[in-house]
Order: C-alpha cells, then sequence, then structure tokens
C-alpha cells in the first residue's frame, strides 16, 4: 500500500509539473516586446511635446507678467 501511494504521488508532481499548451514562440515574443517598447516611446514623445508646450507657455507667461525666470539648460538642447 505504501509502495502505490509513492507512486501516485510521483505520478501527480509530474503531471502538474509539465506546462501544457504549445511551447511559446520566441520570435512571437520578441516581436510583442518591440511593439510594446515602440508604443511606449510614443508615449514618451508625446508626453515630452506637451510637457514642452507647457514649459513654452510658462515662459510667455512669466514674460508677460514681469517675472524673471532662471536661466537652465536642458541636457540635448543646443540653444
Amino acid at each position: 500500500m505504501a509502495k502505490w501511494k509513492r507512486e501516485l504521488e510521483g505520478c501527480t508532481e509530474k503531471a502538474f509539473t509539465k506546462k501544457r499548451g504549445p511551447d511559446p514562440d520566441p520570435v512571437l515574443a520578441e516581436r510583442k516586446k518591440v511593439e510594446k517598447a515602440e508604443r511606449e516611446i510614443k508615449r514618451l514623445q508625446r508626453e515630452l511635446e506637451e510637457a514642452k508646450v507647457i514649459i513654452d507657455i510658462q515662459k510667455k507667461l512669466s514674460t508677460l507678467l514681469g517675472i524673471k525666470l532662471p536661466e537652465t539648460t536642458m541636457p540635448g538642447d543646443e540653444n
């Protein structure tokens, strides 16, 4: 009886450790990663453009109100 129980436990462990379904396609997985990264880049570019517009408006508003802003340079600006 003990031998049968050990064999049963061994079979159930094997049955539950094996993954079901088809093997994942590495090319498809890589393509999905690239597409996700491209979407993230586009989203960040939109956010950057929005931030630039907001900063430009803030600069114009401070000029209109006569508020002097400290001169700062952004990394990548070549003014």
